[in-house]
């Protein structure tokens, strides 16, 4: 038959590669055994996209992989994973080390941007509904430290990504206020990881265009950025 060609594959940047191949076999090592029960998930892009979970014990390891040269969006029926009943879920990212927390009615169609010839993986332990760390030896941590980023897009319309980190493992509350301080949302509250990325998405359906104020709290601190709503 014809040669295959590797072109877009010899592109890709290697120091990047070897780095996501790294913490791909961390991963694997820490969460899945050589028995590890493997299933399909259903996604808005088959014919580009590839999405599966793979469970050994309590452990579930959930990929999404792009086949194009190009980014992929897709959205990822997350309803079929063997998980115990929660009201949210938090999902390690393997590669970016960000947590994702995603509420029980967001599980049947969660969104990815997937680039081109690459892949998301996510972690969770299907008993808690909250991740298990890789060994620290195996992925890179970032400094302990009490940051609110800014919300990316902003501004934005419909949804916006909001990503803290906490000096201290403990509780983290983020909210939404208006710009008379009343609290419209609260997007997260329960125990957080300390040396880790957390993200949470803020859906701004049903409400209006203008200036809201994102606050998180933990550990006896507070931080405050500003999101503006484009409708």
């Amino acid at each position: 038959g014809a040669a295959y060609d590797y072109t877009p594959y010899q592109r890709v940047d290697n120091a990047g590669f070897r780095e996501r191949v790294k913490k791909l076999v961390a991963a694997r090592k820490k969460y899945l055994t050589n028995s590890a029960q493997m299933g399909r998930l259903t996604n808005s892009t088959p014919t580009t996209a590839y999405s599966y979970y793979s469970k050994s014990g309590d452990n579930l390891v959930i990929g999404v992989l792009n086949f194009t040269g190009g980014s992929v969006s897709t959205s990822v029926d997350f309803s079929a994973l063997p998980l115990a009943p929660q009201t949210s879920y938090s999902f390690l990212d393997v590669l970016s080390e960000t947590q994702n927390t995603i509420s029980q009615a967001q599980l049947n169609q969660v969104s990815f941007t997937v680039p081109g010839w690459g892949a998301v993986v996510y972690h969770i332990d299907a008993r808690t509904g909250v991740p298990t760390s890789v060994a620290a030896s195996s992925l890179t941590a970032i400094p302990y430290k009490f940051e609110l980023d800014q919300n990316y897009p902003n501004p934005f319309n419909p949804s916006t990504t909001v990503r803290f980190s906490v000096e201290k493992t403990g509780r983290a509350v983020v909210q939404v206020f208006d710009i008379l301080g009343r609290e419209l949302r609260t997007l997260y509250d329960s125990e957080v990881q300390a040396g880790v990325r957390h993200q949470v998405v803020f859906d701004a359906a049903g409400l209006g265009s203008g200036m809201y104020f994102l606050r998180l709290e933990s550990g006896g601190k507070a931080a405050v950025q500003k999101a503006l709503l484009l409708k």
